[in-house]
């Protein structure tokens, strides 16, 4: 572990914040958020934490050798996303901690302090999350939502919080225009803030979830102890997306349907899933007829994402009668 004199001073005198960047084989990435985290004062006095994941790219190397200030963890395997972050919570000192992927980069360095004002002026709030942007800087539908249901799995699979998005909650928050400061049921954890007092009553990432879908378990956990969770955006990052999975397309295939239908049936005791099934099989039959029908769009992009949507439908399909993994 990288632990500097200037780093124990300042948990000496009292940190704000941790942010804790778990990273497995993404050496380059990881680059550009550092340097984009460090450009300028954040204005929050803080401490970095670095949870390598068992990299063989250099990516641990490039964190030791140029950012001594960071504390590092090396695993020497990929110990999944959940308990990767939780290394990081168990030895964190500052009041908030955030979750931050190695492939965000932050473009105004204040909002750090705009963050933390609010969680400060909103005690019953133990959660929030930026409004995450692509490199374009349009808006990246997947970064908060609400607890899977069967109200909100219907408006996601059939487009119904697309067309009243104020009125009709769906998995994903989905606005044309920023919907300001709301309540939702979860944050992506790509950047989720939480009340670090709070972890030892709401606990921290569920391990048995290797990787997908554990942000949406652990918001909708939190609110079952009957705290808030915060949806700010106001507040961006630039999120470059499936930067450390896209080399591996098969490794994690179908794990966020499997996720989610465990989710499901924790969060709602008593309801079948056969209906989670057949909304969901229904749901990608659509995408995968609407993708392949975008005759404006190229056609390599339309073909591919119609296949994906193709592949969850025949998964939804076989999924159907059997218990949650």
């Amino acid at each position: 572990m990288n632990q500097t004199p200037d780093t124990m001073r300042a948990e000496a005198a009292g940190l704000r914040l941790s942010i804790i960047i778990v990273t497995w084989n993404i050496r380059d990435v990881l680059a550009d958020c550092l340097r984009s985290l460090y450009a300028e004062d954040i204005g929050v006095p803080h401490e970095v934490i670095v949870v390598d994941n068992g990299s063989v790219d250099g990516t641990w190397q490039l964190v030791e050798n140029e950012y001594p200030q960071i504390r590092l963890l090396r695993n020497a395997e990929n110990l999944g996303f959940s308990k990767a972050n939780n290394q990081g919570m168990k030895i964190a000192n500052g009041d908030y901690v955030l979750l931050l992927n190695s492939d965000t980069v932050i473009i105004d360095p204040g909002v750090f302090r705009k963050w933390i004002d609010f969680m400060d002026s909103r005690p019953d709030v133990a959660m929030s999350g930026c409004r995450l942007l692509f490199p374009d800087r349009t808006h990246q539908v997947g970064d908060a939502g609400f607890r899977p249901a069967f109200g909100t799995m219907l408006a996601h699979n059939f487009f119904l919080n697309r067309l009243l998005p104020r009125h009709l909650k769906g998995l994903f928050i989905s606005f044309r225009e920023p919907p300001g400061r709301m309540e939702v049921d979860w944050i992506t954890g790509a950047d989720v803030l939480v009340r670090r007092s709070l972890l030892p009553e709401v606990g921290m990432l569920d391990e048995s979830i290797f990787f997908y879908a554990e942000d949406i378990e652990w918001g909708s956990r939190v609110r079952t102890f009957g705290h808030k969770v915060y949806y700010l955006s106001d507040l961006t990052i630039v999120h470059l997306q499936g930067a450390t999975t896209k080399n591996y397309p098969e490794k994690f295939s179908g794990q966020d349907l499997k996720n989610m239908r465990r989710i499901y049936a924790r969060f709602n005791p008593g309801r079948s899933l056969l209906v989670f099934d057949v909304i969901m099989a229904l749901g990608f039959a659509l995408r995968s007829t609407a993708y392949a029908c975008m005759w404006w769009q190229d056609p390599e992009f339309r073909n591919a994402r119609a296949r994906r949507m193709f592949k969850y439908l025949r998964a939804s399909i076989a999924n159907l009668g059997t218990p949650a993994a």
